[in-house]
């Protein structure tokens, strides 16, 4: 009897903690004050005139954000969860324990 396959169940998992990931990414708090993270230069982000420093974006754009990164996390996350579940199953057939083999010559 073959074992359970892992691979798939790993990729489930992998492409559901994607779907988390982009929700945690789009979704948090922003605090005012804060410096950025961002590898571009400040000059280079454009910014609006009328809008004061610390305003939270438009629930609209935010939830925007979370469908897009979950369009590409999500799928992302399943190959590399696909990845880690082949290497279990081939970790797993390693170490199973072969049934023992019936013999097969035929004694007279």
């Amino acid at each position: 009897m073959r074992g359970r396959n892992i691979v798939k169940i790993c990729t489930i998992v992998g492409f559901v903690l994607g779907v988390i990931l982009a929700a945690l990414v789009a979704l948090p708090p922003r605090l005012p004050g804060r410096p950025s993270s961002m590898f571009v230069p400040p000059i280079l982000v454009p910014h609006e005139e009328n809008v004061p420093p610390g305003t939270q974006p438009p629930m609209g754009t935010r939830i925007g954000e979370t469908f897009i990164l979950a369009f590409f996390m999500g799928p992302f996350g399943g190959l590399a969860g696909c990845g880690v579940g082949l290497l279990l199953d081939g970790a797993l057939r390693k170490f199973r324990s072969k049934p023992p083999e019936a013999s097969t010559t035929k004694q007279d």
